[in-house]
């Protein structure tokens, strides 16, 4: 501060190397984030949105209503709005993929595994909607199919050495504008 009276700039997050859940079966639970632009360590999450404005940042609780730190999407509309999570590995004996979420409008969720190296995806059959009220969603692996022109051929999904899914989409579907919580993300 100086004598001119102005207000301090917050200080710039500096990003820092997350400490992830140990166990296999929990891929988030955001607690072990230092600030919100740690989420972009070494592009753990990424924003791969076009079109549209597009921030990620840690809440604390006060928006989410749930328990903990959850991971909060704002998009403007105009554009499509994809966040994903790289760096993932299922546990291959995983049937499904469970997510607590919260929108403050209802809004309908796309969600795409890429596998091989994002040479081709997986998705479930229909968008998942999600309401103003935090809920658990449940996507069993089962109920996914190929994404028609995604990349690569239809080479099959097994979660196996020869097939591995290495990031998770997750998608607007539509243009409106969305404010989205996530947290809680297990196999």
């Amino acid at each position: 501060k100086g004598d001119g009276g102005g207000e301090e700039t917050p200080p710039v997050e500096t990003p820092e190397e997350p400490s992830l859940p140990d166990d296999p079966y929990v891929l988030e639970d955001f607690e072990g984030y230092a600030n919100s632009a740690s989420l972009g360590y070494n592009g753990l999450w990424a924003d791969n949105s076009g079109g549209c404005t597009v921030t990620m940042a840690l809440d604390d609780g006060e928006g989410n209503a749930n328990e903990g730190t959850a991971l909060k999407i704002s998009g403007t509309d105009g554009g499509w709005v994809t966040i994903t999570r790289n760096g993932v590995t299922i546990p291959n004996d995983a049937t499904s993929m469970t997510f607590w979420a919260k929108a403050e409008q209802e809004t309908a969720l796309n969600l795409e595994f890429r596998l091989n190296n994002n040479d081709y995806k997986y998705a479930p059959s229909k968008s998942i909607t999600i309401g103003t009220e935090g809920a658990f969603y449940t996507v069993y692996f089962e109920d996914c199919n190929y994404v028609q022109g995604s990349g690569g051929a239809d080479k099959g999904w097994s979660l196996n050495d020869q097939c591995l899914v290495n990031a998770i989409n997750f998608r607007r579907d539509g243009y409106d504008p969305i404010t989205l919580y996530l947290d809680d993300i297990t196999f």
